[in-house]
């Protein structure tokens, strides 16, 4: 087990590689008026960001935990290592068994056979989803002494991302179980030396295809990032999308992960939702007949709750309910479609603020 000064050390050498902020997905940079978001600022256990209201990171007091990453409802914090880039490296320790096995950076710096993780609190319960449906039923996290990490304030919000995941999964008949140890991580398996294939171990192979394992399930998360799904939302997505989810399955909207946006009667297309959408999930298009239709992509919508307090008119709510199979089919629909008010400012006004609801 690493003493505290061996942790120390581990976790300073991650200074240098402090999460970054794509500012075009930061809702406090979309629209510095519609409320503060405050996820990353609350998530962090070192005080190390400041909201100005655009996060502002100390890099000398961070420690590259992941924290505000996992908590970000936007996407908009990357860290050390990328969300996409600790999926792989888990989902390629998951044996034929269901075994996963994952270390933190606290663990040592040794060789391990299993995914280096910065620490816990930088998975979010879309990772731990995904995994379960990836094939892991029993996940092992190998850690420094937590109780003396300088992170150990971000525990509690790893264990609700868990928790969250597992009560998910139960939607679907599905389980993962997660353990967190201090007993080392298991050594990396010595790699032999591997020879050419003979030409006779050739055409046995190809004479004999049963013997050729079947390649697993292809990943399609990074081409889901290329198209512009944040990168929680493409884990959980392309995890649904090998599933088949009973459309009468249904999640209420969490805030930042998920929730169906609809608007009524007092919207006036001033097409400002679509315009502070951090993520896309709100579209506008001009028609010919001088028209404007609303539209949303449940995919895309990670329920950062922008659209809801940037709409002057409040105009848009949350459903409700929403089928959990949605979540896996990115498609525009239309949710509103009208003229335009000539002068939106003019227009009725509803500026009436719904308790607990910012300005």
């Amino acid at each position: 087990m690493p003493t505290l000064s061996e942790m120390m050390a581990t976790l300073a050498r991650l200074t240098d590689t402090s999460p970054s902020l794509n500012a075009e997905r930061c809702v406090n940079q979309r629209h510095q008026q519609a409320g503060q978001c405050a996820a990353c600022a609350d998530a962090c256990p070192l005080q190390a960001i400041t909201l100005t209201p655009i996060p502002d990171l100390d890099t000398t007091v961070c420690l590259a935990c992941g924290a505000c990453c996992a908590a970000c409802p936007t996407d908009a914090l990357v860290g050390m290592r990328s969300l996409s880039e600790l999926w792989h490296r888990a989902r390629a320790t998951i044996s034929s068994s269901g075994d996963a096995t994952l270390a933190c950076m606290a663990a040592g710096s040794a060789e391990y056979a299993a995914a280096r993780i910065p620490c816990v609190c930088a998975l979010p319960l879309e990772f731990w989803f995904a995994l379960a449906v990836a094939g892991a039923a029993q996940v092992t996290i190998h850690s420094g002494d937590c109780g003396v990490c300088p992170v150990k304030g971000a525990l509690e919000q790893a264990a609700q991302a868990v928790d969250d995941a597992q009560a998910l999964l139960a939607k679907i008949g599905g389980q993962l179980a997660v353990e967190l140890t201090q007993a080392p991580p298991p050594p990396a398996p010595v790699k032999a030396p591997t020879a050419g294939m003979s030409r006779r171990s050739l055409f046995r192979s190809l004479l004999n295809p049963e013997v050729t394992p079947a390649p697993a399930r292809a990943d399609g998360v990074d081409a889901l990032i290329t198209d512009g799904i944040t990168p929680r939302r493409a884990l959980l997505f392309d995890a649904l999308d090998a599933l088949n989810v009973d459309e009468a399955i249904t999640v209420t909207p969490d805030n930042g992960h998920w929730a169906a946006v609809s608007a009524d009667q007092r919207c006036v297309g001033c097409k400002m939702c679509a315009q502070f959408c951090p993520t896309e999930a709100l579209a506008v298009t001009d028609n010919p007949d001088s028209t404007v239709t609303l539209w949303f992509d449940q995919a895309r919508c990670t329920a950062c709750g922008l659209c809801l307090r940037a709409c002057f008119k409040h105009a848009l709510t949350y459903a409700p309910t929403l089928a959990l199979r949605a979540l896996a089919h990115s498609e525009y629909r239309p949710i509103w479609h009208g003229k335009p008010a000539v002068n939106a400012l003019k227009s009725p006004q509803t500026f009436k603020v719904r308790p607990g609801t910012a300005r």
